[in-house]
């Protein structure tokens, strides 16, 4: 039955695998949230928005969205910009220098 509810994942994929992020660990249903793009954009596949940090936090304050992912122009990697329990703005982004 655990098997069932839980994904599982092939060994050698794992260690094969390029780390990209890293986040706390939860469980599937811990956080929620979506990803907004423009029908013009649906054909190009996901496209990200370039900006530095301090922007995309302003960006995000304009916004009702649960969080943002942009594109931070400063290094290139992906970040998010959320919003803390206490009301706080947090930011995380890859570790990755791979575009």
């Amino acid at each position: 039955m655990d098997e069932l509810l839980h994904p599982v994942f092939d060994e050698e994929a794992i260690q094969a695998a390029q780390v990209v992020a890293k986040g706390l660990p939860a469980s599937p249903g811990a956080a929620t949230g979506q990803i907004v793009y423009l029908a013009d954009d649906a054909a190009e596949g996901f496209v990200l928005r370039a900006m530095d940090v301090a922007g995309a936090k302003e960006a995000f304050t304009d916004t009702e969205l649960p969080f943002l992912v942009f594109r931070n122009v400063e290094n290139s990697r992906v970040g998010v910009v959320y919003e803390l329990d206490n009301g706080d703005l947090g930011y995380m982004e890859s570790n990755s220098d791979q575009p």
